[in-house]
């Protein structure tokens, strides 16, 4: 494309030649220019490929923490408040997952979460709780996995998933809707 500057044009307008003679019919003579590369052009195209990478690995790392959509099925569970290995604070949901077997996530912190968390078990420090699988009540294996909760209030319904693994590697997945057992715990 070539910038075209014709005799009598207004000052600042730009008319470009594609094989046309921009400057009418009056016969006058115009100086064909090359046009220089835009560099704002350059560099909003390196910000659309910056902000898209950006959001590329974004949702990479939103699937990486979340599991796959196979949770559709829904195990209403029961949650109580508990206490912690050293008498403070904390709360078991139990999830009957299938005949006679039953997943335990205890958290060991106040049953006040308003912001969503995620909790791996077992966590580096064991602070966050424990997870446990009671097998046709006869024994327990411990898991490890990621636990989900959208909010935690006491009195009302307290929604997460689950993606647990037990010792054996049998995968637990789902997600659960919990209701709260109004037994109290006495802690110290």
């Amino acid at each position: 494309m070539w910038q075209v500057n014709c005799a009598n044009t207004k000052p600042g307008w730009t008319y470009f030649k594609d094989g046309f003679d921009l400057c009418g019919d009056l016969g006058e003579q115009f100086q064909a220019v090359p046009r220089r590369f835009n560099m704002s052009k350059r560099r909003n195209a390196i910000y659309v490929l910056v902000i898209f990478g950006i959001l590329i690995l974004g949702g990479s790392l939103v699937s990486h923490f979340i599991p796959s959509h196979e949770l559709t099925r829904v195990f209403p569970a029961t949650i109580k408040r508990d206490c912690a290995p050293w008498d403070g604070a904390a709360f078991t949901v139990s999830i009957p997952y299938n005949s006679g077997s039953t997943i335990y996530i205890s958290i060991w912190q106040s049953p006040d979460m308003k912001l969503p968390r995620i909790f791996t078990f077992p966590d580096e420090i064991g602070g966050n709780g424990s997870a446990s699988y009671l097998i046709r009540f006869s024994y327990s294996t411990q898991l490890s996995g990621k636990v989900f909760f959208q909010s935690v209030f006491p009195d009302k319904t307290v929604k997460g998933w689950f993606d647990l693994v037990t010792e054996a590697d049998q995968p637990l997945r789902g997600k659960f809707a919990a209701e709260w057992d109004d037994t109290q715990a006495y802690c110290g």
